[in-house]
């Protein structure tokens, strides 16, 4: 089964971490937040690394490649760290942040000394609560006051990003089509070969393997959601035929897409 893709199940997923985390490479199609109550946790976003403190946040948008490391001043002390992860769905915050679609901050980090009390209270609050729809009022104020703020004055546009988030925004917006480095590099200047090194020095796996992963977690959602039928949703998704579709799906989820309906039928709350 394919690693690099990370698929959570449900409308909020929160998490309580007592220790530095030290978790490979991925993406999924969820937004992430990330707040240190105590200690050090080391952050990788698209090759930028970052070290958190006490009361900083980082957000990670969706389908963006990142990692998380230990930083050396704590590895003396058995790893300590305290902290909340919370991710919650990309359409849902969509339908809030509408120009997030397809773009991204410049920065992921938010110091301690600029990130809202209310957020912060919120990050605490989420823990407290049973009811999962309580925690998704926390999760909404929390995202409410974090994403505005990451995007202050940094919302990127295909024409004035940086290579790698240039890249990322015309792929996720674009996945379905049928792309080729070729096509890609005619439609933002940027030479063939050089995107394929920035995949593999600096994202970490190859241009195809993206491409297949965000193909992939499009079919999941159509899956989940709609009872269409498994070829015009393979067709939907970007792939090029119904077998190649089922080998990918199959790679990365490690069942068939007809199994993987089978079983959102029978245990998800969709």
């Amino acid at each position: 089964m394919f690693n690099f893709y990370e698929v959570h199940q449900y409308e909020l997923d929160v998490v309580h971490h007592h220790r530095a985390l030290k978790y490979k490479s991925h993406l999924h199609n969820e937004f992430e937040t990330i707040f240190l109550f105590e200690g050090e946790q080391g952050l990788i976003v698209n090759g930028s690394e970052y070290v958190l403190h006490e009361g900083d946040c980082a957000v990670i948008f969706p389908n963006v490649p990142h990692s998380y490391t230990r930083p050396d001043s704590i590895k003396k002390v058995n790893n300590a760290a305290d902290s909340a992860i919370i991710f919650m769905p990309a359409d849902a915050l969509y339908a809030m942040f509408p120009d997030t679609r397809g773009s991204y901050p410049d920065e992921c980090i938010i110091n301690a000394d600029i990130l809202n009390e209310n957020a912060v209270l919120a990050f605490h609050k989420i823990f407290e609560e049973a009811s999962i729809n309580a925690q998704i009022g926390w999760a909404y104020i929390i995202f409410s006051h974090t994403i505005p703020l990451l995007m202050k004055n940094t919302l990127l546009s295909l024409q004035n990003s940086d290579t790698i988030t240039r890249l990322l925004s015309y792929i996720s917006l674009n996945f379905r089509k049928s792309l080729t480095l070729d096509m890609i590099s005619d439609e933002l200047g940027i030479n063939k070969y050089y995107i394929s090194r920035v995949f593999s020095n600096q994202i970490k796996v190859s241009f195809r393997t993206y491409l297949n992963v965000l193909r992939t977690n499009h079919a999941a959602s159509l899956i989940k959601i709609s009872d269409d039928n498994l070829k015009d949703i393979a067709t939907d998704s970007g792939f090029e035929s119904t077998r190649s579709f089922y080998r990918i799906f199959k790679d990365i989820y490690g069942v068939s897409p007809s199994q993987y309906r089978k079983m959102i039928r029978r245990y998800s709350i969709y």
